[in-house]
This record gives structure tokens, sequence and C-alpha cells, in this order.
């Protein structure tokens, strides 16, 4: 005990040297002192009447009071009740032995229908279709505990046997109240549409041997009832476990994602740093991107905030608290240098704005704010681009998902493994991952970014065994194989960047699939090959109307009025929040070696929860073709640029000799209409006095294949105005090097100089004549050939009657 006769020397030893934990004081002075090697010696008088919210672990940690709020508070909104326990500690007297913690579970004080809630083991829905493997399996959630801290398995197993023999010591337990959140079910019984707004478990299937033989057979047999849900999990037999090996030289561009801008782009947090980055600029010096401390970027505000909290850089200096300073702004420990790089970026970056008066500070703020008000005034007008773009320097960027750093696969790695010992010291459980998630996003208190990369596979192999003595190699699940199944019309048109080669995805902790539908309406499908597990979350076909309307009301600004209305890596919405606006939507967790289906028209978005390596490859059954054409029209009428061009498709379909008879009944259709726009669009242009015109050749299939990907990427020329690849024709304007589509020629041919223009076309009416030819040439021949093989003879089995009459015959034969 330490006894001290003035508050003044008490503050003094508080702030100086010593490491030890205060718990309390008392009117004569006395304070209780407990370092981290004499704290099980604390005399418990002193303690048992104590009300201050402190664990062990926070002693032990010299934890400040927003570390405590944060890790008592770490249970989901889902499963918050009005009033919850969070635990109970005892600790003993002097001389006895080490200090025990109760453990009490965390139980809402009422039973809350939840997407995170368990079910008994036994508990299974069955759809009323008759798909034997398909079970609805909700998630279960580890409930959090108080464990003591420091001390093995075994010392625990030795205080618990001690424990009997202990004085009763009286026990101190910490309440926290909160809002009850929206109501959520578990319950799958009432499939999409569902009459009131929640969100719902996603379908879980187990196919058996015998249907995981062809995945797109098995994805079409479940379709009808997991379609429903936009999204479901796919788990493989036991037997099915490829190894993944992933390059770990291989080098990418990876992308920034600024999770506090997810949900809205100003926050604290943003407008802080503003006034730091516009303070700078008047110096001249720039702050383009925040300094980087063991490959993760600094929270400049956060950092700013708590060495002021220390009382200054001065006293962070004298008492020589920048460990603690590392600490509390999340800096990984493992950061080599990270006090001096600490001390560097603040004389760098905010000495100057620390020095600043009270007042111009705050004229500063002001100014940021009015730049900040007028920047939204603008984007909203729509006018004066030009100046906006030049005023674009001068505010906040609002891009969430930015072009990052090329590096390899390694210093990723390195690089999630720190941004993983910021958040949390022990492997967190998806739970706990998506509670701190939603917090950074929706309070933007920190500045918080994360990676991700996509990687083609053609470049670095894929994550599945190419080797050919592996059994997975070859199989029908391996995303690379998958891509050429007979079923997938996709196939015939041979290798396709991000389409029918396979994408690998890398990310870390927080790193975000922000809501996306895939503009040509194709369904998809991901592995997840190794690491930490991911988040889910699906809006099926028939829910997305109520989805754009629930996101219209939450963010207006960033969605447009185009049919692709939300455009990617734009935005990343609560699910409650999305509740709250009257959608409805699915979620799962996908596990290392699972399975996620994505099913056309849905929306879908994804939070990792660690790092993790997984890969994607999309494919399209027959029936997608009746999505083809609206999907294609919206993504022309939106301005986007298509990832192929569906002439390209049909055009390949129709040459492919093993296309199916009722495929080509389906695109025959579509080629006739083709013809009759071209034509009619070509004659317009003649009309208008367009008559230069040369024929492209048309390269083959088999020699795209032997060409670069890079030349044939080049092939695919893109209109000036509406972005589609004119693979049939298109109108080349060469005093300007401008491309056009024929319907935007028409508009903008009159316009220019005739002379300059030409049509170039790659087939001509002939060649689209006989094209329609082929096609009903082979259907005919199909259909012939399967009605000649339905009435050719086979071999009648026979009856056990007649096989015993020929056994009969045989004998007396023989006789």
């Amino acid at each position: 005990d330490l006894v001290f006769s003035a508050p003044d020397e008490l503050q003094t030893i508080v702030t100086g040297e010593f490491s030890g934990v205060f718990d309390e004081t008392f009117p004569s002075g006395t304070i209780l002192l407990a370092t981290r090697d004499s704290i099980s010696q604390v005399p418990v008088h002193f303690i048992q009447d104590l009300s201050v919210p402190k664990t062990m672990a926070d002693a032990a940690t010299n934890t400040g009071d927003d570390d405590i709020d944060e890790s008592v508070n770490i249970i989901p909104e889902y499963l918050r009740s009005e009033e919850m326990s969070v635990g109970t500690q005892t600790i003993t007297p002097a001389g006895s032995p080490s200090p025990t913690v109760e453990v009490r579970t965390l139980v809402p004080s009422e039973v809350v229908e939840s997407p995170l809630a368990t079910k008994k083991k036994d508990e299974c829905v069955k759809p009323s279709t008759s798909t034997s493997s398909y079970t609805k399996v909700p998630e279960k959630i580890p409930v959090p505990t108080v464990s003591t801290p420091g001390k093995s398995k075994s010392t625990n197993a030795v205080n618990s046997s001690l424990e009997s023999s202990s004085p009763k010591v009286k026990k101190r337990t910490f309440v926290k109240k909160t809002k009850m959140p929206l109501h959520f079910s578990l319950s799958n019984s009432e499939p999409f549409p569902l009459e009131t707004a929640r969100m719902v478990a996603a379908p879980v299937y187990y196919p058996t041997m015998e249907e995981f033989r062809d995945p797109l057979e098995y994805i079409c047999k479940i379709h009808p009832e997991a379609g429903k849900y936009g999204i479901c999990k796919i788990v493989p037999p036991s037997s099915f476990k490829p190894e993944c090996k992933v390059n770990d030289d291989m080098r990418f561009t990876a992308h920034n994602q600024y999770v506090h801008k997810m949900l809205y782009r100003w926050g604290p947090n943003v407008q802080h740093t503003a006034c730091i980055r516009k303070h700078l600029k008047s110096q001249k010096v720039k702050l383009e991107q925040a300094p980087l401390i063991g490959g993760i970027e600094l929270d400049i505000s956060k950092f700013y905030h708590t060495v002021q909290q220390f009382g200054g850089l001065q006293q962070v200096i004298e008492k020589k608290k920048w460990q603690r300073v590392a600490d509390i702004i999340k800096v990984p420990k493992t950061a080599q240098d990270r006090v001096t790089k600490l001390y560097d970026a603040y004389c760098k970056y905010l000495v100057s704005y620390d020095t600043l008066p009270a007042d111009e500070k705050q004229k500063l703020e002001e100014d940021v704010l009015a730049d900040h008000e007028r920047h939204v005034r603008l984007r909203n007008s729509a006018k004066d681009s030009e100046k906006e773009e030049e005023d674009a320097d001068d505010d906040e960027n609002n891009d969430c998902v930015t072009k990052g750093r090329s590096m390899s696969l390694s210093n990723f790695f390195r690089i999630a493994r720190n941004t993983m010992s910021m958040w949390f010291k022990n492997d967190p459980s998806p739970e706990e991952v998506e509670h701190e998630f939603w917090k950074v996003v929706t309070e933007r208190q920190h500045h918080v970014v994360v990676h991700a990369g996509n990687i083609d596979s053609s470049v670095y192999q894929s994550g599945f065994p190419c080797n050919r003595n592996s059994p997975f190699a070859k199989h029908p699940w391996n995303l690379k194989v998958l891509t050429n199944n007979s079923n997938s019309i996709l196939k015939c048109m041979g290798p396709v960047s991000g389409i029918t080669i396979p994408t690998l995805h890398v990310g870390m902790l927080f790193t975000t699939g922000c809501w996306y539908r895939d503009p040509h309406s194709l369904p998809w499908i991901e592995y997840l090959h190794t690491g930490a597990s991911k988040i889910w979350y699906g809006v099926p076909a028939n829910g997305c109307e109520k989805f754009r309307n629930g996101m219209k009301k939450i963010m207006p600004e960033y969605c447009t009025n185009n049919p692709i209305w939300l455009p990617s890596d734009t935005a990343m919405v609560p699910p409650e929040l999305l509740v709250k606006h009257g959608a409805s939507l699915s979620r799962t967790i996908q596990n290392s070696g699972q399975f996620v289906v994505i099913f056309p028209e849905s929306f879908t978005s994804t939070i990792c929860c660690g790092y993790c390596v997984s890969e994607s490859v999309y494919f399209a059954p027959t029936p997608w073709l009746d999505l083809a054409t609206k999907a294609f029209q919206d993504i022309r009428n939106s301005c986007e640029p298509p990832a192929f061009s569906l002439e390209r498709l049909l055009f390949s379909i129709a040459n492919d000799q093993k296309t199916q008879p009722e495929t080509l009944e389906k695109i025959l259709p579509m080629v006739k209409e083709i013809r009759s726009k071209e034509l009619s669009l070509r004659s317009q242009l003649n009309d208008l006095g367009l008559k230069q015109c040369e024929r492209i050749p048309l390269l083959e299939m088999k020699d795209k294949k032997k060409k670069s990907r890079g030349i044939e990427d080049e092939s695919e020329q893109e209109c000036e105005i509406c972005r589609s690849h004119c693979y049939v024709s298109m109108v080349v304007y060469s005093q300007e090097d401008c491309i056009y589509c024929l319907p935007h020629a028409l508009e903008h041919i009159p316009k220019k100089n005739l002379k300059s223009s030409k049509l170039m076309y790659t087939y001509d009416e002939k060649d689209l004549d006989e094209l329609i030819k082929k096609i009903e040439e082979l259907i005919s021949s199909q259909i012939h050939r399967l009605n000649a093989k339905k009435k050719s003879p086979k071999k009648k089995a026979l009856i056990p009657s007649e096989k015993s009459a020929v056994h009969n015959k045989k004998e007396n034969s023989s006789l």
C-alpha cells in the first residue's frame, strides 16, 4: 500500500513510469497498486466492494475504458436482448491460489428467432421436392465467455480443483443494456417472396456421390428450390478434398477497400482527415495516401486524437507512451520500428496542424464542410462536370474501393496476418467478425483499409490441382473442368477472361464484396479453397425490386436511373437496415472446402473473416438464353462494357457441332432477329450516303485459341457511346479515330464527314443467311438422328419364362 498526502502527488504516480493498475482511491489517500507480477497478492478487503467495471484481463494489459466497452460488446446485434449478463468475476484473498474466474454463459432474457441461432442436432427441414441430400442447417454461434488471463489449460485445471477450498468472495456482475434489434427468422418453411421482410438462412445441400458426378446437372436439379433464396451452399462428399496449390510469389494488383466508407462516404473520421489534408496542402505537403506501418494504412485522425488524450506530443515523449499509443490505434505489434515510424509520421503530418490555434482549426473545419456540401451539390446536379473534375483533388475521395499497389501473395498474407492481430487476439468466430465489421461501417469512427485481389487463373495456375496424376485434376467440380461442361453453352466461345477462365480471389479480415449483380444475368459458382470463412448475403431475383426501393431510400445518391442501377464496388448496407426498409435476404457462412452457387439476377455481398483463397467461374445452361437478350439490352442502355458479345456467343453455339437440338431451337429466332436488324441498319446508313465498306476477316475459333489473350481482347471493338462490342459490324470514323455501333452511327454520322467514315463488317447478308440455314439443318439432322435411335431395334430383354424355354432348347439340342 502506498499513502500520499495530496491528490497532485497521486496524479504524478498515475501518469508516471509505473506500469501497474490503480483500481480505486480511498478518502484517506490510500491507493491500491497491483503490478503484472503481483496481481494475485492484492488484499481482498480493498477490492470486495468496488464497482469499477474492470476485469483482471484489463488490469494485466492496462486497457482503457474504450477497449473495455469493445471487449464486452462482442455479441452480434441479432442476439442482444434488453438486458444481458456479461460475466461474473471472483478474486481470491492474498496467499490463496492464483485467482479463478467463474464462467457464466451469456443467455438472452428471451428466445429470439435468429439466422444465427442454433437448432437441435436432429432438426432439419426438407423441401417439398424429392431431393434426398437436401438439408437446411442453421449456423452455430460460439458463446463468448470470460476466461482467466495468463494461464494455460493445465493451470486452469489445477485452480478448478482448488476452487472448492477457497473462501467465498463477493461477486461482481456487469450488465450492459442494449436495444432489441429487428426480428429475424431461421424458418425456411415460407420461401421467397416473404410476406414480411426478414433475413433467413440460405439452403444447404449435401449431394451424394452419385449426384456429385455432374455439377451442372445437380445445380439444375436444385434450382427450383434453391433459386428462391438467390444463393445456396453445397457441401461436397467427404472424399472431395483437392489440395490447394497457389504460387506464393505470384504478383497481382490489389484493390484498397475503405471499410468506413462503404455505407456513407462522409463521416467523423473522413471529415477530420480532410481538415488535416487541407491544412497540409496549404503548407505544400502532400498526403495523398496515409503512411504505411506493417503494410497497413495509419489512421491519421485517430492517431492525432490519441496523442492529444495523453497530453500532447511532449507528454507522450517524456512519459514514454509511444507503445501505448501504438496499441490504442491498432498498429501491429509485429510491425518493424513501429514507434519510430509513428514519431516520424506525427512530425511530418501532424505537428503543424497540432500547433494551430483553436479558432483556426474551427475555420478549417467550416471550410472543409463547405467544400463537401459544394461537391455534393455538383454531383447531384450533374452540371459543371469539368469543374467538378478539377475540384476532385480538393475534396474527399468518393470511392470506397480503389486500385492499389502490386504485391506478391506472400506480402498479401503478411498484411492479412497483421490486420487480424490488430482486431482480434485469437481466431474470431464469423459472428464476431460480422459484428465488428458492421460496427466500423456504421459508426465511421476509424480509418480501416483492407485489400482484395482478383487474379486471372490463366496467368497463374488455378487453385485446383493441375498435375495429371492428381484425381482432382479432371474432376467435374474442378472449376477449370466445370467451365467446359457440356451443359454450359459458354464453352462454345472458348477462353474468355473473367467468364470461362476461372478467377482466383484472395482476401483478408474485412475484405468485402459489395452488393453486386452480374450484368449478364449469368449464374456462377465459387469454391473456398483454404483459409477463414466467408459470410454471404443474397437477394433473389424476385426480391430485387424491394431491394432497389430500400437502397434508394438508404443511399439515393449512389443509385442511378439506368437498368444497371447499382454500379459494382459501390455500397455495403447492413442487413438490419435493408430489412427495416422492406427487403428480404438470405445468409450463409461458407467454410473451406464448400461451394456457394449464385443464381441468375440475384444480388450478393460477402465479408471475409480472415485470410482466404477462393475461386469462381461463370456457367450458363440453355434456359439462361431466355434472359440473355434483355440483359445485354440493359447493359447497352446503361453504357456498361459487356464481358463478351451476345452475337459472338450465339454464332459460336451455331458453329458447334455438339450443340443440343433444344439449344439450337432457342437461338434460331435470336439469330434471325440479329439478321433483320443488321440489314435494316445497314440500309439506313446507305441511304444517308455511307457508301464505303470493308470486310474484316473473321478468325476461326481454333485460330483464336492460338492467339494470345491480349490480341483476342483487342479484336473486341467497343462503341464510343454505349461501349457495346461491335462483333458483327461497326462504323469507323478515321478523322477522330472513333468506332460506333450501327444504331449510334445513325445518330452521329450525319454530323461527320462521310468521306472519313467506313462500314466495317465480319458477316455480310449471304453469311447470315447461310448461318440460319445451317442452324435449321442441324436441328433437322439431330432430330432425325434422335428419332432413328428411338426406332432402332434393340435386343429384347427375356422374361423368366422365355429364359427357361431357351435353356431347355439348348439342352435338347445338346442331347
